[in-house]
C-alpha cells in the first residue's frame, strides 16, 4: 500500500511558503524538445479541481538528456532480449538524483520539482519528486504528485508486490487516504464499529453522521466496497457532486499478499490512485484541499469557502515508499531528518504527526 509521500523534513513546501498563503510554485524538468507532455501537464492541473483553485505557477525547464540526472531502469530475465516485453521482470520505474533536483528547484525559489523524461518506456515514480516519462500519460504524473502530499495506491498489488508493501507485523500504519483495520466478525450496530474504530480513520471529520460505516443492520464493518464505477474528472470549480458519499470502503490493495490485510478508503468509486484516466473523486478533493490549506497555499478568490471542520490533516507517512524507488541508491539519497527512525525506508505508512505538528504549532503546542 504504497503511499510514496516525501518525508516532511525535507519540506517541498519550502519554509519561505509554508503557512503563509503564499502562490506555490512547481518547476517541471523535462528533455524533451517540445516541452510537449509538461504543457499537457500543466493544462491538466489548471483544468482538475481543487488544483485550479489554488495559487500555483508552473515553471516548465527544458535540459538537454545529459542535463536531467535521471534514467529509465527496467530489469529482464538475464539472456533475453530487452525490447521484448515479456521478459520484464519488473515495472519501469525512473530514477533521479533527487539530492541534485532538489537543490536546483531551491536555488530557483519553487516549492516542487517534477519530471518528465524522454524514454519510450511507460515508467512512474514518485516519493519527494513526481517523475513520468514522455511515453507515459501525464494524468499518470498527476497520480504521482498525489503520492507526494501523501496519498497511498487503491489498485491491486500483484502477490510478489503485496508481500512487500502489505506487511503483518504491526509496523504498517495508517495512511492520508487509506487505513487498516481488521474487522470483527460481528458487530451490535454502526454505534459500536464508531467506538471501535472511529479515531483510527484519519478522515472520520468528513464522514457525516448520517453516514453509517457498517452495512448488513450494521453488523459488518463498511460503508460498503469500492466499486468499479470511475470517479469522473472534475473541471468545475467545485466539489464532484453525485458521488459515494465519504464513508469506509473496503478496498483491494493487499488481497493478493500471503498474508492478506484490509485496506479501507474513503470513497466508493475508482480513484485515479487506481486507475491514471479517473478523477479524485470527492473525497479525495477534500483531503487534498486539506493538506494545501496545511501547506499554506493561497485558494483563489473563486474557491470553496473553507469548511467549519477544515483542519490540517496530521497524519503523514515517513519516506518516500513504493515500487519505484526513485533515487540514485543508497551513496545518494534524499536529505532525512536522522532522528526519525523508520523500520524499513520503503515502508508505505510510517506516522509522522508530532513532527508535523510541531512544523504548523510550534514544538509544544498542542493542535486543537
Amino acid at each position: 500500500m504504497a503511499c510514496r509521500i516525501k518525508k516532511f523534513a525535507i519540506l517541498f513546501f519550502m519554509t519561505f511558503s509554508f503557512m503563509v498563503n503564499a502562490k506555490y510554485t512547481i518547476a517541471i524538468y523535462t528533455d524533451q524538445k517540445d516541452n510537449k507532455n509538461a504543457n499537457e501537464y500543466v493544462e491538466l492541473m489548471q483544468k482538475t479541481f481543487p488544483f485550479n483553485v489554488y495559487e500555483i505557477d508552473y515553471k516548465i525547464i527544458g535540459l538537454e538528456p545529459k542535463d536531467l540526472p535521471c534514467r529509465v531502469e527496467t530489469d529482464y530475465k538475464p539472456g533475453t532480449a530487452p525490447s521484448d516485453p515479456k521478459t520484464k521482470v519488473s515495472e519501469s520505474s525512473v530514477k533521479c538524483d533527487q539530492v541534485a533536483l532538489i537543490k536546483k528547484t531551491q536555488e530557483m525559489h519553487a516549492d516542487q520539482a517534477m519530471v518528465i523524461k524522454t524514454d519510450t518506456e511507460f515508467a512512474g515514480s514518485g516519493g519527494d519528486i513526481a517523475m513520468i516519462t514522455t511515453a507515459t500519460p501525464v494524468s499518470a504524473l498527476l497520480h504521482e504528485f498525489l503520492h507526494v502530499l501523501g496519498f497511498c495506491d487503491d489498485y491491486e498489488y500483484k502477490a510478489k508486490d503485496a508481500d512487500i508493501f502489505c506487511k503483518d507485523d504491526g509496523s504498517v500504519q495508517n495512511g492520508v487516504n487509506a487505513v487498516i483495520i481488521t474487522p470483527k466478525d460481528n458487530y451490535k450496530g454502526d454505534s459500536d464499529a464508531r467506538r471501535l474504530h472511529w479515531s483510527a480513520i484519519t478522515w472520520n471529520k468528513l464522514i457525516e453522521n448520517r453516514t453509517p460505516i457498517t452495512n448488513s443492520n450494521g453488523s459488518k464493518l463498511g460503508t460498503g466496497d469500492i466499486n468499479k464505477d470511475l470517479a469522473p474528472a472534475n473541471n468545475t470549480n467545485s466539489f464532484t457532486i453525485l458521488d459515494d458519499p465519504i464513508g469506509l470502503y473496503k478496498g483491494k490493495v493487499c488481497n493478493n499478499a500471503s498474508k492478506p490485510i484490509v485496506v479501507w478508503h474513503p470513497g466508493g468509486k475508482v480513484s485515479i490512485m487506481d486507475n491514471h484516466t479517473a478523477g479524485l473523486g470527492v473525497a479525495y478533493e477534500k483531503l487534498v484541499m486539506k493538506i494545501l490549506d496545511s501547506k499554506g497555499v493561497k485558494r483563489k478568490s473563486n474557491a470553496p469557502e473553507k469548511e467549519d471542520d477544515d483542519e490540517v490533516i496530521l497524519v503523514q507517512p515517513n519516506k518516500p515508499a513504493g515500487k519505484n524507488q526513485s533515487y540514485y541508491g543508497e551513496s545518494n539519497p534524499p536529505a532525512s531528518d536522522s532522528s526519525t527512525k523508520t523500520y524499513d525506508q520503503r515502508n508505505p505508512f510510517k506516522v509522522l504527526g508530532d513532527l508535523l505538528k510541531d512544523a504548523i504549532y510550534g514544538n509544544g503546542s498542542q493542535s486543537k
